[in-house]
């Protein structure tokens, strides 16, 4: 397959028309993960087994 026959496709990104060039450009902006918004802090806890298994009985 070529590019001539990708470009003579119908594409369309969010319902709206575009050419073949158009798509790729705005797929490429929207592949991954979206952007967080930077108030999140990761962190870890950890629990004994036994109140572990307490919040699991307890849904």
């Amino acid at each position: 397959m070529t590019e001539t026959f990708f470009e003579q496709g119908r594409w369309e990104v969010v319902g709206k028309a575009v050419s073949g060039r158009q798509a790729q450009a705005e797929l490429a902006v929207r592949r991954g993960r979206p952007a967080g918004s930077g108030n999140k802090v990761s962190t870890t806890i950890r629990f004994d087994t036994e109140i572990l298994d307490a919040f699991k009985a307890t849904g």
